[in-house]
């Protein structure tokens, strides 16, 4: 990921936004739910945020400005059937997006 950025850096100068849109979701009840996938969808929904914004955070720091954008599906606040590491995942991605925001 840092190499991605550095390379637009390099290319543009600068970077002005972030747009994540990742998402995996294994539709599966909970009890059959490996620990594979459940590792899986969160390195995917959450895990990716994060190093993302990680990587142009220190660029858009020095440069004072930026935007990130995170679309993040409506699951995140509701739970559903066969859908619990991808709602734990999303609402995890929701709160992240609301802490980073503060910080």
């Amino acid at each position: 990921m840092n190499h991605l950025v550095r390379q637009t850096i390099e290319r543009f100068g600068k970077v002005d936004i972030l747009v994540i849109n990742a998402g995996v979701a294994i539709a599966k009840p909970f009890q059959e739910m490996s620990l594979e996938e459940w590792q899986r969808t969160i390195d995917t929904n959450l895990t990716s945020l994060f190093l993302c914004c990680q990587a142009v955070g220190p660029y858009m720091i020095r440069q004072r400005r930026g935007k990130i954008i995170n679309i993040i599906s409506i699951d995140g606040a509701a739970g559903k059937a066969t859908l619990v590491a991808y709602c734990a995942s999303k609402g995890g991605a929701i709160q992240f997006t609301k802490a980073l925001a503060v910080e």
